[in-house]
């Protein structure tokens, strides 16, 4: 906390709950959240992985009322594309009628490792299915739009949870909070054909609580 201007100021630290409206694009110019005429809201509490953390610290410091644009490189966001990543997957993996159209998102059964978000079907040959592990967004630059409304010493109900999950040392959700670092936890083993929308929270961070809303007209600078 400072004092500017004769007023006591809360800055984005560790501890503190932050609500921001933003908006999100790709170099495209295609948004993943809000438009060129709405923002989004988004919700979270600085230092427990609830955001993207290359976006978690550009935020770091910033005041309410404070507005900003920056870009986050792929490398930095959900990396770069991997051609190795587009695999071969034997059809007996995927259930009778599950919908294997090519753009499709789904996840095969058994998985060797834990699936954080559904794949991508490239293709479907005989008894082969294609799909591209890479993330949605991978080889994508992320632009932001950034306005600062609230920033708060978090109350105890707020910690509670993330240092009961920050605790367990895992690095990730551990049941506690719904989602922590990565892109969002599913059961293990289950067949899943959910939309990319369960990448929410860490487009966010992309992983803080977004709602739709505010209008934000005005201009924003770096």
């Amino acid at each position: 906390m400072f004092e500017f201007q004769g007023v006591l100021c809360v800055i984005i630290h560790r501890d503190c709950f932050v609500r921001l409206a933003y908006r999100l694009h790709l170099g495209s110019g295609e948004y993943i959240r809000g438009s060129a005429t709405q923002t989004e809201i988004l919700t979270y509490v600085a230092g427990y992985k609830e955001l993207l953390p290359a976006l978690e610290n550009r935020l770091l410091g910033l005041k309410p009322g404070d507005e900003r644009q920056f870009v986050i490189l792929a490398q930095e966001a959900f990396g770069l594309r991997d051609s190795w990543l587009v695999q071969e997957f034997n059809r007996n993996r995927f259930p009778a009628g599950a919908d294997l159209r090519p753009g499709a998102a789904i996840v095969p059964y058994p998985c060797a490792i834990e699936v954080e978000y559904p794949y991508k079907v490239v293709e479907v040959k005989d008894e082969v299915v294609v799909l591209d592990q890479n993330h949605p967004l991978a080889g994508e630059d992320l632009h932001y739009d950034v306005q600062i409304l609230e920033v708060r010493d978090a109350t105890p109900e707020e910690l509670g949870p993330l240092q009961q999950c920050e605790s367990c040392g895992s690095g990730v959700s551990c049941g506690t909070c719904v989602l922590s670092q990565g892109y969002g936890k599913k059961n293990a083993g289950c067949i899943t054909q959910p939309a990319f929308g369960i990448l929410t929270r860490y487009l966010d961070f992309g992983y803080g609580n977004s709602t739709g809303g505010a209008n934000f007209n005005a201009a924003l600078t770096a």
